[in-house]
């Protein structure tokens, strides 16, 4: 997966600021109903690829 998790509201044990990184909790969490307790942000490698790209492109 190309995308880690910020909690923005606690939940679970997990604090505000807290990152998930694993793609089983991730998955997991997305598909509860604490979706909305976080936010996707991309990982720096996928973050570094679409820079990369975007720089060979035009």
């Amino acid at each position: 997966m190309d995308l880690h998790l910020i909690v923005v509201r606690p939940f679970g044990g997990l604090a505000r600021g807290d990152t998930v990184t694993d793609p089983k909790r991730i998955s997991d969490i997305l598909n509860s109903e604490h979706a909305s307790h976080v936010v996707r942000v991309g990982t720096p490698e996928a973050t570094a690829a679409a820079a990369r790209i975007g720089n060979t492109e035009g």
